[in-house]
């Protein structure tokens, strides 16, 4: 299969991520899948996938907490932050557009 500029690969990503996860599926790796998960929605950009994405990243950080993966728990609180970032600014534009 070829890929191009600007042809969409989220399907190859989830299924690269299902693949990791058939072949070994530790605590560690279904919260790294999670966070990838979560840069998906974070690019599509829609307020329910910025809310999963959200809970995504916050299952994550739990996850990764408990297991002491500092490194990684760092970047999920990162994500999680430019998440809700995002989802605040989409929520406030459609705010002021209604108003409009």
């Amino acid at each position: 299969q070829n890929y191009t500029e600007g042809v969409d690969l989220h399907q190859v990503v989830v299924r690269a991520l299902e693949q990791i996860l058939q072949l070994e599926k530790t605590e560690l790796n279904v919260a790294l899948a999670l966070l990838e998960q979560s840069w998906l929605f974070w690019y599509q950009g829609d307020t329910d996938q910025l809310e999963t994405a959200t809970k995504c990243c916050h299952k994550a950080a739990n996850s990764l907490a408990k297991n002491k993966e500092h490194l990684y728990l760092g970047f999920a609180y990162y994500l999680r932050f430019l998440v809700e970032k995002r989802l605040l600014q989409e929520q406030i534009k459609k705010e002021v557009e209604e108003e409009e």
